[in-house]
């Protein structure tokens, strides 16, 4: 009887144990994500002082940009893996040392070459990061519906990266070199290291799962040789030599990924997955919407601190209005999410998205803050909605035991995405910039004219220009950046278009 009486108490005291160390797991992932994407707003409103004091061109910035985003994108199928076999608590730890590490080597950084390092090992710390907390969220909530839920905290806090990030940067740059914009991101993830290594739960789920190396290898390779293919050929030209080799082996390496995989015993991505085409609606609209609001945000960087010669704050103050519009409609999808699925919500940001990227086309060379801001905030509650139901609706179109590799699928298209935003939106504000030029450059110095040609708007600042070359060099940047945003619409119309089509109304565990 005494058993029996202390039973429920029992009961309960196991049940109160289980939601702490639940609540503690989803706040400690929130906060690995948030390390992640802090790193990658900031330094966004850096560029054009980055550019200025190290002399830099738009093409070594959009290197300074993809530096971490390619290993994210190479590295982040490998490390779902890893976290399934090792644990995902011993790589989120890892991931969080890395970044640590990258951010410092960063920070002491004397040139681009040290820079690049220091962004790179960021980067992989990022891949660590992201496969692995969403996979913890994912093991300790096991229902879908719940999932859900907390999937949107976790993107949240993805969001709330992004929206802090630049009022960081911007308060810092103020008052201070660069390189102090990599002192909070080193300093933030170093504590959140400490409370994982003291509070956080393992999990992992590595029955049936190994290392897959050769698919590892021939994914990054096939990755870095696409990204550099398009940087180097909008810099050297398509029918440069680095084009014309770096274009070709990708497409080559890549179907080999695809091949390696559908044959390996234990594959890091199953190409099975994409015959769900709630799944393969997701991935492809995770990439489009990832490629233009990542390349948006580069390009509008640079416009906002070549061309409109705004302070670092003045271009934060910009991009606040495109990420806290995020963070806002990025947690009221989390609600919208458990009614009616992914579906509704992500049709409705990108179309959303989309007309937000083409109001970006009445964008002038003297737009105020108000007039921009309204088209970046429509722009960001597009994109809330996107970025939360497209992470739920990738965990949710796959069995619960294959979430570890959904989750890394998802972030890879996203992170792919984020990588060769910058690189084709940078190639086109260059050359769009520069046609533009050419039907009225009397005002421009041939010399003047070459560098813009070869440097981008990255080379602007160093120049000496008259007040009529500045006009004339500011019409034509309003002009590149009209065509970007009609890029980056149209792939948000195709986006929307793809999921309306492929995704069911209703998804299932």
């Amino acid at each position: 009887m005494a058993v029996a009486a202390l039973s429920p108490t029992a009961s309960r005291t196991s049940g109160a144990n289980r939601s702490s160390r639940t609540a503690t797991t989803v706040v400690l992932a929130c906060l690995g994500v948030f390390c992640a994407y802090l790193q990658i707003s900031a330094i966004s409103v850096s560029l054009a002082t980055i550019g200025r004091d190290l002399h830099a061109s738009t093409t070594a910035l959009q290197w300074v940009f993809d530096a971490f985003t390619i290993p994210v994108a190479a590295l982040v199928l490998s490390f779902g893996v890893l976290g399934d076999l090792a644990g995902r608590k011993r790589i989120a730890i890892a991931g969080l040392a890395l970044t640590v590490t990258g951010n410092l080597i960063s920070l002491l950084a004397p040139g681009t070459g040290v820079l690049l390092t220091g962004r790179a090992i960021a980067g992989v710390g990022a891949a660590a990061l992201l496969p692995a907390t969403l996979a913890l969220i994912t093991h300790a909530v096991p229902e879908p519906a719940r999932r859900g839920h907390y999937v949107a905290f976790w993107t949240g806090a993805l969001n709330v990266g992004l929206a802090v990030g630049p009022f960081i940067a911007g308060v810092l740059l103020a008052h201070a070199s660069w390189r102090w914009v990599f002192l909070p991101v080193t300093l933030v993830p170093l504590a959140v290291l400490i409370l994982s290594a003291c509070l956080l739960e393992d999990s992992r789920a590595a029955e049936g799962r190994r290392l897959d190396v050769p698919g590892q290898i021939l994914a990054a390779a096939g990755i870095f040789a696409l990204i550099y293919g398009v940087i180097e050929g909008g810099q050297q030209g398509w029918t440069s030599p680095q084009a014309l080799v770096a274009l070709p082996l990708a497409a080559l390496v890549l179907t080999g990924f695809v091949l390696v995989e559908q044959r390996s015993p234990s594959p890091m991505l199953r190409p099975q997955l994409f015959r769900s085409p709630a799944f393969l609606a997701s991935v492809l609209a995770g990439l489009l919407a990832m490629f233009s609001l990542i390349g948006s945000n580069f390009v509008l960087s640079l416009f906002l601190g070549a061309v409109q010669r705004l302070t670092p704050f003045g271009i934060a103050l910009r991009l606040l209005c495109l990420y806290g519009a995020v963070l806002v409609t990025g947690q009221l999808a989390g609600r919208v999410l458990a009614r009616t699925g992914p579906r509704t919500p992500l049709i409705s940001g990108l179309l959303l998205a989309g007309v937000g990227l083409f109001t970006l086309r009445g964008v002038q060379p003297d737009s105020s803050l108000a007039d921009l801001g309204w088209r970046l905030a429509l722009l960001g509650l597009g994109f809330g909605l996107v970025l939360t139901s497209v992470t739920a609706a990738a965990v949710n179109a796959v069995p619960r035991h294959l979430a570890g590799m959904a989750s890394a699928a998802i972030n890879t298209f996203r992170q792919v995405g984020a990588a060769l935003g910058p690189a084709i939106l940078g190639v086109i504000l260059t050359t769009a910039t520069t046609s533009h030029l050419t039907t009225g450059a009397a005002s421009i110095s041939p010399g003047a004219f070459h560098t813009l040609a070869q440097e981008g708007l990255g080379g602007l600042t160093r120049l000496t220009v008259s007040p009529a070359g500045q006009a004339a060099i500011g019409h034509s940047a309003a002009s590149a950046i009209h065509t970007c945003a009609t890029v980056s619409g149209c792939g948000m119309l195709l986006a929307a278009l793809l999921v309306a089509t492929l995704m069911p109304r209703r998804t299932h565990d």
